[in-house]
C-alpha cells in the first residue's frame, strides 16, 4: 500500500493557495498588473481633471456587492484547482484524437510547411483569433437565452466593479467557458499537431503567456473598474475598457453591447458593437434586481429554472 506524503500535500496545498495568484504572472491579478493599472488610474484622473471619483470611493471596496466577488474568486478557486488539470489533461487527449482522426481521414501530412519555426507563431495568432471568436459566441448566447441569461446574471448583479469582478461567475458557467476552452484547444492543437507533426506552446514573456502579458499591461484590470478610459477610433479594433464598463450598465441598450473580449471585429459582425464616446455616469447592474448574498446568487438560477418548470407544466396540464 503506498503510503501518504503528508509534504507533498502540503506544498500541493501552499502552491494552489488563492493568493498565490497575485504572485503568478499569468494571473489577471498578478500584483504589477495591479500596480500598473492604479497608475493608469491616477492618469487619468490628473488628466481628465476629475478631482472626484466618487465611484472608487474605498468603503464601496467593502459593500455586499464587492463581497460577492471575493467569495465567488474565493469558490472558484478551489473549483478551478480541482477542474482544470482534468480539462487540460482532456484537451491533450481529445488534440490526439483530432489528429488521429485527420491522419487517418487524409492520410500523414506530406505538405513542406515553410518557415517551420514559425509554427508557434501562427499556432499562437491563430489560437488567439479562434479564441477570442469562441468566446465571443458563448457570451452571445448566455445574454440572448433565457436560460443561459439565469446563470450568467450574477456576473451583472454587481453594482461596484473591481478587478475581483472578473470572478464574479456561477460555477456553471465557468464550466461552460472551460469547456469551450477545450474545445478550442483540441482543434487547433490537433491541427498544428498534423500540419507540423509537433505540439507548440504559446511563446512566454516574462514567466507569462505573451498575449496574457500584453493584454495584462495594456490595462485589462480597468475594464472592471470605474476608470472610464477609451480607446476612441481603435475602438473599432479593440473592446476599451469603457466599453466593457458599457456592456455592465443597468441600460437594457448598453448591457447587450460590445461583448467581446479582445477584438471589436465580432461586436460589428453582429452588430453589438456601440463606440464609448458620448456615454457617461453609467450604472452599474440589472435593473430590478434586489441585493443579495453570494448564497442567494449561486441559488438563484436553480430557483428560476424550477419555477419556469412549474409554469411549463401548469400551463401544459391547464390546456388540457
Amino acid at each position: 500500500m503506498k503510503e501518504y506524503d503528508l509534504t507533498n500535500t502540503l506544498f500541493w496545498v501552499w502552491d494552489n493557495l488563492p493568493f498565490k495568484q497575485f504572485v503568478s504572472p499569468e494571473r489577471r491579478i498578478y500584483w504589477p498588473y495591479l500596480s500598473l493599472c492604479f497608475v493608469y488610474a491616477l492618469i487619468f484622473i490628473i488628466f481628465s481633471k476629475r478631482n472626484k471619483l466618487t465611484d472608487n470611493h474605498p468603503k464601496l471596496w467593502f459593500s455586499l456587492s464587492a463581497r460577492v466577488d471575493y467569495l465567488a474568486w474565493l469558490s472558484n478557486h478551489f473549483l478551478q484547482i480541482s477542474v482544470l488539470p482534468l480539462i487540460f489533461a482532456s484537451g491533450l487527449l481529445l488534440a490526439t484524437k483530432f489528429y488521429h482522426w485527420l491522419t487517418g481521414t487524409f492520410g500523414y501530412c506530406t505538405l513542406k510547411i515553410p518557415l517551420t519555426s514559425w509554427g508557434v507563431v501562427w499556432y499562437s495568432i491563430i489560437f488567439l483569433v479562434v479564441s477570442d471568436f469562441s468566446r465571443f459566441i458563448l457570451h452571445y448566447l448566455v445574454h440572448h437565452y433565457p436560460f443561459l441569461w439565469k446563470i450568467h446574471k450574477m456576473h451583472h448583479t454587481a453594482e461596484v466593479l473591481t478587478p475581483f469582478t472578473l470572478f464574479r461567475v456561477h460555477p456553471l458557467e465557468m464550466i461552460l467557458f472551460h469547456i469551450r476552452y477545450l474545445l478550442v484547444y483540441s482543434l487547433i492543437t490537433g491541427g498544428f499537431l498534423f500540419l507540423y507533426n509537433d505540439f507548440f506552446e504559446f511563446p512566454k514573456l516574462f514567466g507569462a503567456s505573451f498575449f496574457v502579458f500584453v493584454s495584462n499591461i495594456l490595462g485589462a484590470n480597468l475594464r472592471h473598474s470605474n476608470i472610464p478610459i477609451g480607446f476612441g477610433f481603435l475602438e473599432r479594433l479593440l473592446i476599451s475598457p469603457k466599453q466593457h464598463q458599457m456592456h455592465h450598465s443597468k441600460d437594457p441598450d448598453l448591457q447587450e453591447s460590445n461583448l467581446g473580449s479582445l477584438f471589436a471585429l465580432w461586436d460589428i459582425l453582429f452588430s453589438t458593437w456601440k463606440p464609448s464616446k458620448g456615454v457617461e455616469n453609467i450604472q452599474f447592474g440589472v435593473n430590478g434586481h434586489i441585493k443579495q448574498s453570494f448564497g442567494d446568487e449561486m441559488i438563484n438560477p436553480f430557483v428560476e429554472w424550477w419555477s419556469d418548470i412549474k409554469k411549463v407544466f401548469k400551463l401544459k396540464f391547464t390546456r388540457k
